[in-house]
């Protein structure tokens, strides 16, 4: 489940343990995990919520709609989820020396792996140019 839509008048939403847990008359209706939401729509009067469910759902990108036949908000954070976090690294490192030098050891260590194919594809070739061959990659380390 990515959504959770809400419709009825008098339930209350609540935390337990990383996952939500909607109660109407204080008895359970369903508990929900929060790592399988992407948004709360809550459509009707009434509804409750609790702060700390709020939070948790802040601290994982997760949004929550209100919204009625009047109007609409939408509560989200600009807390960055760890995703969001991770994909700026990646996007930072084109700009910095870092990546170039992470690309080049990636790339030596998949020759490196590839020794018996570059065996197989070089057995044309004379004992110079192997040699040669590998000086070079011994260079580079």
């Amino acid at each position: 489940m990515k959504h959770l839509v809400l419709n009825s008048f008098g339930l209350f939403l609540g935390l337990k343990s990383q996952r939500i847990v909607i109660y109407q008359n204080k008895e359970i209706i369903k508990e929900i995990a929060l790592k399988s939401l992407k948004t709360i729509s809550i459509n009707s009067n009434g509804i409750t919520i609790s702060s700390d469910l709020i939070f948790a759902c802040s601290v994982r990108g997760i949004k929550i709609f209100y919204q009625n036949f009047n109007t609409f908000s939408a509560t989200h954070t600009l807390y960055e989820h760890k995703g969001v976090n991770v994909l700026k690294q990646q996007f930072s490192s084109k700009d910095n020396a870092k990546g170039l030098i992470l690309a080049k050891e990636l790339i030596i260590g998949k020759i490196k792996n590839q020794r018996s194919t570059i065996l197989y594809f070089s057995r044309n070739k004379n004992n110079e140019q192997k040699k040669h061959c590998i000086n070079c990659y011994a260079k580079s380390n």
